[in-house]
């Protein structure tokens, strides 16, 4: 097609048995139907930032003749949000760290491109609060009475600034503080309960205390696991991790996983971290984990059940359910219900439309369940298939719909100037021309008698009497009179290809909705479209005035 927000000039000449006329004058068009144009990087700002957020503020960018409905925000680290305005506060953003954003703008004629990014980063933040477990070198003997424990800790975030010391507080009174991530607490009463808790410090001041820790003296065997987290989920495969307890004693050295649900069911696998991937699995099927953990002394308990259920692309939408809400000769409109999503959102639809030449065109629709599709050709029937997407893939397209353009309305319009469409490289329709020329054969019939000849394509015993020099100037001082069709030939483009309008005044009334796309086709079946469109509205115009003639004797 053209390019979107362009200026293109066209003129017109047309020819008949003697020649060919003068050109037109020169017509100039603007297009604007695309999508949105790129938001510059001048008119994206970050306008304000903190320990956890983020505030954006964009310029609308040029719409190209469809109004944007929705931006897409996109962070440096994957997360991509979505708004209906031009500005945005992100949060739930970590301290201290470096963010790039992006953002792209999206009208019924797609996806702009995405914008040069622009970066910000957080202001910095106290620590997080340590993650302390216990810290076992697995030398425990019952023998000895004397205990040790020590415990180990780790900062998840230090938030934009270096941790530089440590506090311990043990067993609720005794306070410790340590530059190091270990703390070792001698002579433990072995039939003794101990805990501990811990917090960090940076530039910005002191984390929260990390959860108190409670811990024996005797090592036992493990406590069941805990706190399960599915780390990945798709159709076909998951990543499920646990937490150790803090009553083991000792090191854990295994863990064992039973599994029910699908094809695993009562499947038992052995793992020395705490975490398990599994693929091949059955979509949307439920599957239920136990968990056990293993030391030195023997296995712990079962944990409570892990339940999943896997998710899956969206359900097929039913041919039926695919609803004509309206139609024209050049355009369809129709409407679907949003099929089941299988526990993952639907992201879009793709409607794949399929013409009488066989040729399929795809279109992606987002934030709606119905579509319009233009630049179709009158009287004709069209196939229409939609399938969902979600994050899992595409759902199974729908079986065809088939849904009819309507005739061509041949009722004369008023006018008050002249429309055309300019397709690809070569090709006239002048709506307009159609309906005058045929007004003008209908006087000349109407004091000759009908007279239709065998036509050819270079113009010569067109099916019109054959225009000469006066005919010309009757036509050109004529103002309801435009040349044929049938004797034009082509106009030359200066580039591009597609579909161009350029319009001075729109005629009113039917003829506003008359017009043929050509898509990927030759000037000669251009040509011929047009050709065959114009015999058919003349053959009829002929019926007609010997029908009224017929009314008058």
């Amino acid at each position: 097609g053209l390019s979107p927000n362009s200026l293109y000039y066209v003129r017109v000449r047309a020819r008949n048995v003697n020649g060919w006329s003068s050109f037109s004058s020169v017509v100039s068009a603007t297009t604007t139907t695309g999508p949105p144009g790129m938001i510059p990087l001048e008119d994206l700002k970050v306008i304000s930032i903190g320990k956890r957020n983020m505030s954006l503020e964009w310029t609308s960018p040029a719409d190209l003749g469809s109004p944007v409905t929705r931006y897409e925000v996109q962070l440096g680290n994957g997360a991509v949000l979505n708004s209906t305005q031009s500005s945005m506060t992100i949060v739930g953003l970590e301290p201290g760290v470096r963010y790039s954003v992006r953002i792209r703008s999206y009208n019924a004629h797609g996806w702009s491109n995405f914008s040069i990014p622009v970066y910000g980063t957080t202001l910095p933040d106290v620590p997080a609060a340590p993650i302390v477990t216990r810290y076992t070198a697995d030398d425990w003997s019952p023998v000895v009475t004397t205990r040790t424990l020590t415990i180990q800790w780790r900062v998840p975030n230090e938030n934009g600034k270096a941790v530089t010391s440590y506090e311990v507080i043990v067993d609720s009174e005794d306070l410790v503080i340590l530059n190091s991530t270990v703390f070792t607490k001698v002579d433990v009463n072995a039939a003794g309960m101990h805990n501990f808790t811990v917090r960090a410090r940076n530039s910005i001041g002191w984390s929260q205390w990390s959860p108190v820790v409670w811990l024996a003296a005797d090592p036992s065997i493990p406590g069941p696991p805990m706190g399960n987290r599915t780390t990945a989920l798709s159709r076909r495969s998951l990543s499920l991790s646990w937490d150790a307890p803090y009553f083991n004693g000792l090191e854990i050295t295994q863990f064992e996983v039973t599994i029910l649900g699908g094809q695993f069911n009562y499947t038992s696998m052995k793992v020395n971290s705490s975490s398990i991937s599994l693929s091949q699995l059955e979509p949307l099927t439920l599957y239920r984990f136990f968990v056990r953990a293993k030391n030195r002394l023997g296995w712990s308990s079962m944990s409570s059940p892990f339940e999943i259920i896997t998710p899956d692309r969206p359900a097929q939408i039913q041919a039926e359910d695919i609803a004509r809400l309206n139609a024209t000769a050049t355009s369809i409109s129709f409407e679907w219900p949003a099929p089941a999503d299988n526990l993952k959102p639907i992201t879009e639809y793709v409607v794949s439309i399929t013409g009488p030449d066989d040729v399929t065109k795809h279109y992606t629709i987002l934030d709606t369940t119905n579509f319009t599709i233009f630049e179709l050709v009158p009287e004709t029937a069209y196939n229409i298939s939609i399938a969902a997407v979600n994050s899992e893939g595409a759902a199974v397209p729908s079986e065809d719909r088939q849904m009819w353009t309507e005739p061509i309305d041949l009722g004369v319009p008023s006018f008050t100037a002249v429309e055309f469409g300019l397709t690809s490289s070569a090709g006239l329709l002048a709506a307009a021309g159609v309906v005058t020329g045929m007004l003008y054969w209908r006087r000349k019939a109407s004091k000759r008698g009908p007279r239709m000849k065998k036509m050819n394509r270079k113009g010569e015993d067109y099916s019109l009497r054959s225009f000469g020099a006066h005919d010309a100037e009757t036509v050109a001082s004529d103002p309801d009179a435009v040349i044929n069709p049938l004797v034009m030939q082509r106009v030359q483009q200066a580039s591009g290809r597609g579909v161009m309008s350029a319009t001075a005044q729109k005629p009113t009334g039917a003829l506003a909705r008359l017009g043929i796309s050509v898509d990927k086709t030759s000037a000669s079946d251009q040509e011929g479209k047009i050709d065959s469109l114009t015999k058919k509205l003349i053959s009829m115009r002929q019926m007609e005035h010997a029908s009224d003639h017929h009314d008058k004797l």
